[in-house]
């Protein structure tokens, strides 16, 4: 671990519109060790080294799986920062998208 992961909200030309200002590395690992993709595909299809760009469409099943994610207990230490994904989530509407920027 050690490197960072963030979140931002960019237009449709790539452009930056909103940085989250979120550090979401040590949630994404944990997703990785401990999830199945088949029960959680667009949290475990987060990558660690690259970017991964989440739709409109996708935000909103993103966020399901964000809320389910926040009954496990096994991710009960990371309440707050699932509330501020799905936050932030929330607010990706037509041509605009959710970037996760891996190292």
């Amino acid at each position: 671990m050690g490197q960072y992961i963030g979140v931002q909200v960019i237009g449709e030309r790539g452009e930056l519109l909103k940085d989250a200002r979120l550090n979401v590395e040590d949630l994404v690992y944990k997703v990785n060790t401990c999830l199945k993709m088949e029960d959680f595909p667009f949290l475990c299809s987060i990558e660690e080294y690259a970017n991964t760009v989440i739709n409109p469409k996708q935000a909103k099943m993103l966020i399901e799986e964000l809320k389910r994610l926040k009954s496990k207990e096994e991710f009960r230490e990371y309440i707050v920062l699932l509330d501020k994904l799905i936050e932030i989530a929330g607010e990706i509407d037509y041509h605009h998208y959710l970037r996760f920027m891996g190292d």
